[in-house]
């Protein structure tokens, strides 16, 4: 999916069964060059430039993962 032009994301979530306490794992991937939103969100990030991936992991029971 696209957040906004330049930067993409792609999440692969895995659950099993929808009770509070059912498993789930999550991987959320993230790309792109245009992050001049940066610094409105961290401000100790100044003129932040160049391409940037991340890959944020999350594992744990449905209401507390």
């Amino acid at each position: 999916m696209t957040i906004e032009p330049g930067v993409t994301a792609e999440l692969d979530l895995t659950l099993s069964g929808f009770a509070s306490d059912s498993p789930i794992e999550a991987e959320l991937r993230l790309s792109g060059n245009e992050w001049h939103w940066v610094p409105a969100v961290i401000p100790t990030i100044d003129n932040f430039e160049g391409a940037i991936s991340a890959t944020v992991n999350a594992s744990g029971p449905l209401m507390a993962p």
